[in-house]
């Protein structure tokens, strides 16, 4: 095989430089943001730039030493922090104060041994920083820069690739250790400046080729007067290398990066289903009418396609097809075209017919209960894409330029998540067990299909060291919309403070004859008021929400002679505009009150913490 393009030549070396455009923008336009820098020479130009992007950025100079007094700010202020740790300062205080001997440490490593030592004692002097930090920092979101890995291998070329004593290979270990002590702050997070020095071309920026390792940033010419008696002259840093050109780049990407990930935080504007057109979509070409090798309909965009479209099913995504074919003839082309690398298990939904597209989306949003602006519809033909805009017109929508597919899928923050649970990783099979009931429900009379369900719920009440079930809550308020009380969307450091001050959290699993649908409900008791509930639309028609009611209500009535309730209309929760008026509350005292908790449906089997009992008026739990 031989590729139709050839290789592009490089006409001018210095041609204009600029960063390749974002990938296509899924929501609305950037927000302007403000943003603490604390470090020393890595952070300043990326503060200084901010005005250049339409955001606000503050450098206050904050040393990597134990003894560093904490930064006095008041981090309200500002939307999130960016933190740049300085390893020379930390090298420097292990090595007991003495400047040379900090910068020279890796020189004088003899083995991997010596290099396992020095990583541990950096680890130490981490998480002191960490903790220190945190107490100034933990009401917003603190990005950690990771170190600058050496642009090249002090060694050589042909020796010690993959030697812990290796510079290269220290410091990407260090990164390894600093993103895994991060995950132990839930406002804590990781920006890899590697990734972005690569993408826009560190050779032109990182002045470990020009100054000494452990200095970690980036090209300049600070120390000229301190050489202007020599007595011949070098070049200025400038005459070598383009760093004020690829610097405007660098910072450029990095706003971009961190704007992006404050979107992936807070999930603003998130796609949840991705669907997508099948012939010249999901391969090469028409399949039926084109006599063409396999390779030739898959290789190229349309592998790099798929590949993304199952990273997105990976952290949580939907997938589903719609296209006009014949049923039976399409399912066979997408087997012989794919040869099982993609599986029509791999979809929610598919609607394969010669039906109008915009009928075939309705009806795949019903089946997986997603509203309009939260799918992201993928075809070729513009045609398609103009019929489908007319009756839905906050679905987004991508069709031209295919080569910009894939990145679009992998990098786009409204197609990612924050965090990977297990209820993510299943959520194409849950998905398909809820078709799977609501076909069940066909043949039978509710009371019965209900009943023959067999459901199981558990309630429990849970705190921060609670690892996964609180991180599954946490994505769940800040997920849902058409099954939550008041909408509200929750920073990290905000719910762990909640229970913290005495707020109580309920999250509910459940589990039926067809699958364990992991936890789908959380309910925030704080004194005698139900703050907020937010259900899974997987479940909903089950009765799930009753039950979890019930024991808050409950819970809700042991801190007060009666329990409050809220509803707040935020234009996409509908659904549960009725919830509390279900529950028994009625109008009172300026809210939605109730003196009783109401019954739990009666095909329920309900435990808390394991235990069943039986929730009724009468009897409310301990």
């Amino acid at each position: 095989m031989s590729s139709a393009a050839e290789t592009p030549k490089i006409e001018n070396a210095k041609a204009v430089i600029k960063a390749p455009r974002a990938a296509q923008p899924l929501g609305g336009g950037a927000r302007v943001m403000n943003i603490l820098f604390l470090g020393t020479c890595q952070a300043a130009p990326l503060s200084d730039a901010a005005s250049r992007f339409g955001h606000v950025g503050k450098h206050m100079l904050y040393e990597s030493y134990s003894h560093s007094p904490s930064p006095e700010i008041q981090i309200t202020d500002f939307d999130a922090s960016v933190v740049a740790l300085t390893l020379r300062h930390i090298l420097l205080e292990i090595f007991g104060g003495n400047y040379p001997a900090s910068d020279l440490v890796f020189a004088r490593l003899r083995n991997d041994d010596d290099a396992a030592v020095l990583l541990s004692q950096c680890v130490g002097m981490l998480k002191l920083q960490l903790g220190k930090l945190h107490d100034v920092l933990n009401r917003r979101p603190a990005f950690f820069m990771s170190f600058f890995e050496p642009s090249i291998n002090y060694l050589g070329n042909l020796v010690g690739r993959f030697e812990l004593a290796n510079p290269s290979v220290f410091i990407r270990e260090l990164n390894k250790e600093l993103y895994s002590l991060l995950k132990a702050y839930n406002n804590f997070y990781y920006i890899e400046s590697n990734e972005i020095l690569n993408s826009v071309g560190r050779m032109h920026l990182q002045d470990d080729v020009t100054l000494c390792g452990v200095h970690s940033s980036f090209i300049g010419d600070a120390y000229l007067d301190l050489d202007a008696s020599r007595l011949q002259r070098s070049l200025q840093s400038r005459e070598t290398f383009q760093t004020p050109e690829f610097l405007s780049l660098f910072t450029e990407v990095f706003w971009r990066e961190l704007h992006n990930d404050l979107k992936i935080l807070n999930q603003d504007e998130p796609v949840k289903i991705v669907i997508v057109d099948l012939d010249d979509t999901m391969w090469r070409g028409v399949a039926a009418e084109e006599n063409t090798e396999s390779w030739q309909q898959t290789e190229g965009w349309p592998i790099g396609f798929i590949e993304a479209l199952l990273f997105f099913k990976k952290r949580g995504g939907l997938l589903a097809i719609c296209s006009k074919n014949d049923y039976e003839l399409a399912t066979h082309r997408i087997a012989a075209v794919w040869r099982g690398a993609l599986s029509l298990h791999d979809f929610a939904s598919l609607k394969i017919s010669w039906q109008p597209k915009s009928e075939a989306i309705a009806e795949i949003l019903r089946e997986v209960n997603l509203l309009p602006q939260n799918a992201l519809f993928i075809d070729d033909n513009p045609r398609e894409i103009a019929e489908v805009k007319v009756k839905f017109s906050q679905l987004r929508c991508l069709s031209d330029n295919h080569y910009d597919w894939r990145r679009t899928l992998l990098c786009a923050p409204e197609l990612q998540v924050s965090v990977l649970t297990d209820e993510s990783a299943q959520r194409t099979e849950m998905t398909r067990a809820g078709l799977e009931r609501q076909q069940l429900a066909q043949t039978l009379s509710r009371e019965d299909w209900l009943n023959s369900l067999q459901i199981k719920q558990t309630i429990a009440q849970i705190g921060p060291g609670d690892s996964k079930l609180w991180t599954r809550a946490f994505e769940l308020l800040n997920k849902t919309n058409q099954f939550n009380t008041t909408g509200k969307r929750w920073q990290q450091n905000e719910f762990d403070s909640f229970v913290q001050s005495g707020g109580i959290c309920l999250v509910s699993s459940l589990k039926d004859k067809i699958m364990d649908n992991g936890i789908i409900a959380v309910a925030l008791i704080k004194e005698n008021e139900i703050i907020q509930v937010v259900l899974s639309c997987r479940v909903f028609n089950l009765g799930a929400e009753m039950a979890l009611g019930a024991v808050a209500t409950s819970l809700a009535l042991q801190r007060g002679e009666y329990a409050k309730g809220l509803i707040m209309d935020t234009g996409k929760n509908f659904a549960c505009h009725n919830y509390f008026d279900r529950l028994g509350f009625v109008a009172g005292d300026g809210s939605l009150v109730a003196t009783r908790p109401c019954e739990t449906p009666a095909w329920i089997e309900l435990s808390t913490d394991g235990k069943p009992f039986l929730l009724t008026p009468e009897s409310p739990p301990a």
